[in-house]
């Protein structure tokens, strides 16, 4: 799984020995399910001591050493090898609500056994580890709390664990999840991807991981970074794993469109509207409504048109170039800009109040000259890059 050798300086390696504790042996404690005086069912008690119970499907049988690290933290791990049976462990235990699924073989198989826990038991928790940057990009979409990289420390597999817990905990009690909406629900199959960031680096999987993470939310996005960077490719795959990837994309490069005719091309013309309008036409928001606008070049707006934008933004509706009909749209929008926006609000180049409408979630790519970028941009690949 990439965990490496659970080694302490003056301890045995755990992996050889699962029995051992760091510095000193014992013999493993039996595990006796127990009612508890402690809200909730996912407590269990060992010798005396409340640990709660973590099913690990791994099907490299490469998860011992995180099995004894996470026995040592308090918790009681159960190991599996595939989905299957760790849909068993699930359905015949109310304990197992956190799951640790390794997807480091196959990304696909991994996304597939995600999608298949969630479908079934939407409450249970997973957290995805060994993962690549496919799966950094698409697992939060799926239903993953957490994506974590192949060679990840086991200390942040342990805080990820630590904080599916305090979520169970909040949550307690407070809502349900009815059974009627999981029956309507289907598996559907994860489509080969026509976009796609190529590289294996850890820049990369990091900015996947922050791609669906955006993906999940429907906020605003604002992509900084230098020309080349891949903010459009970015945007688009913010599209693709979003609820809004089946409608529209919608993309204007609001520094190339001359001047005079941007606020035609956001909000859309009657005929007769201006010379050269010969016949009415919906603006970019109209053409993106239900889907997603991704505004490239933003910072080159005029402080006329940035007003025209915020109106937009917080009215959801539009008014086309001389007509008088509201039009009521459904827009998630993406910006990009290779300026810093917040050095413009300061300067008083750009709205400040505008700034925060665009700016729900921010991503920052690296820069072209940064040596451990470690990617490269696509637009269209035939197979899998992974």
């Amino acid at each position: 799984m990439g965990i490496g050798c659970l080694c302490d300086k003056d301890a045995v390696c755990l992996s050889k020995e699962p029995s051992l504790q760091i510095g000193k042996t014992t013999e493993p404690r039996a595990i006796m399910p127990v009612k508890s005086e402690v809200e909730g069912p996912l407590i269990v008690h060992i010798g005396g001591e409340v640990v709660r119970e973590v099913l690990i499907i791994d099907d490299n049988q490469s998860s011992h050493a995180l099995e004894y690290f996470l026995r040592t933290e308090g918790y009681s791990p159960i190991i599996v090898e595939s989905v299957d049976e760790g849909l068993e462990k699930i359905n015949a235990s109310e304990n197992l609500k956190v799951v640790l699924l390794n997807v480091e073989l196959s990304a696909r198989r991994g996304l597939d056994a995600l999608q298949r826990i969630k479908h079934e038991h939407r409450e249970v928790i997973v957290i995805v580890i060994g993962a690549r940057v496919q799966t950094a990009r698409k697992g939060p979409s799926l239903g993953a709390m957490e994506v974590l990289p192949k060679h990840t420390d086991v200390e942040n597999i342990r805080r990820a664990v630590d904080r599916a817990f305090r979520r169970i905990d909040s949550r307690n009690n407070t809502f349900s999840f009815p059974e009627e909406e999981i029956e309507e629900e289907t598996e559907e199959e994860i489509p080969e991807e026509q976009y796609a960031l190529v590289g294996d680096s850890e820049a990369m999987f990091e900015l996947n991981r922050e791609i669906g993470g955006a993906a999940c939310f429907n906020i605003s996005v604002l992509l900084e970074g230098e020309t080349g960077t891949g903010k459009g490719l970015v945007a688009r795959l913010i599209h693709e794993e979003s609820e809004r990837a089946d409608a529209p994309f919608v993309s204007i490069d609001c520094g190339a469109v001359p001047h005079e005719l941007r606020e035609a091309e956001l909000l859309g013309h009657e005929k007769g509207a201006f010379t050269g309008a010969e016949s009415e036409r919906a603006g970019a928001f109209e053409q993106a409504d239900g889907g997603t606008l991704f505004l490239d070049e933003v910072s080159n707006m005029s402080p006329a048109l940035q007003e025209t934008l915020l109106n937009v933004l917080q009215e959801r509706e539009v008014q086309r170039v001389g007509g008088t009909q509201i039009h009521s749209v459904d827009v998630r929008v993406i910006s990009a800009t290779h300026q810093n926006l917040r050095e413009m609000v300061a300067q008083g180049t750009f709205r400040e109040d505008l700034y925060y409408r665009l700016c729900g979630h921010q991503i920052s790519l690296p820069p072209l000259t940064r040596p451990d970028r470690g990617y490269s941009v696509t637009g269209h690949v035939l197979s899998a890059a992974y």
